[in-house]
């Protein structure tokens, strides 16, 4: 991941780093860049826009779809973070002079409330912050969730799954040739 707003080139997000497009009290903007995804973070709000690619394991090449991806991943992880997720908001204004909640959306994003600096769970591992007992509920938490969920057989029977992973693995291989993480690719795949 990146994180400066120098490096960012996307026209929309370097004028979405101006603080000044928010409708609440923004000191500064940070870019967090993934493969898939801008992650702006505002002090107080996160917003998390996807970026318009094509990739074998996601389609956010439209608007539309993007959109779509937006909504769908606020109602997947507002069930074990609804005071984390917060909403969908569109972008409207111009790729210069982006308003956040206007319309007709140029953009959306899913809206996060921020949590703070060195909250994040591998950071408070690093800090040794994390108890065991936190770990034990955490996956008890999770245990109990996906057992609540109903089964798919088209995502969920052995086969599928195996094909998934083995997938995933040759698009990993591909992008490693010459890297000495090649063995421990091969290790997994095994």
């Amino acid at each position: 991941m990146k994180e400066t707003i120098r490096e960012v080139k996307d026209p929309l997000i370097r004028a979405l780093c101006d603080p000044e497009v928010y409708d609440h009290d923004v000191a500064s903007v940070r870019v967090i860049e993934t493969h898939i995804s801008w992650v702006l973070l505002t002090g107080s709000y996160t917003y998390k826009i996807k970026k318009p690619v094509r990739l074998p394991f996601v389609d956010f090449s439209t608007l539309r779809r993007r959109r779509t991806f937006c909504e769908e991943e606020l109602r997947l992880n507002k069930r074990l973070a609804p005071d984390l997720y917060l909403d969908v908001v569109p972008t409207g204004g111009t790729i210069a002079n982006p308003i956040i909640g206007a319309h007709p959306a140029i953009e959306y994003a899913v809206k996060l409330r921020e949590f703070p600096a060195g909250a994040q769970l591998d950071e408070r591992l690093v800090a040794s912050e994390v108890a065991v007992g936190d770990i034990r509920e955490l996956a008890e938490t999770i245990d109990n969730f996906h057992g609540s969920l109903l089964s798919s057989q088209h995502f969920g029977n052995s086969v599928a799954i195996a094909r998934a992973a083995l997938s995933n693995v040759r698009e990993t291989e591909q992008g490693l040739r010459g890297s000495k993480r090649l063995e421990d690719l091969a290790s997994l795949r095994d």
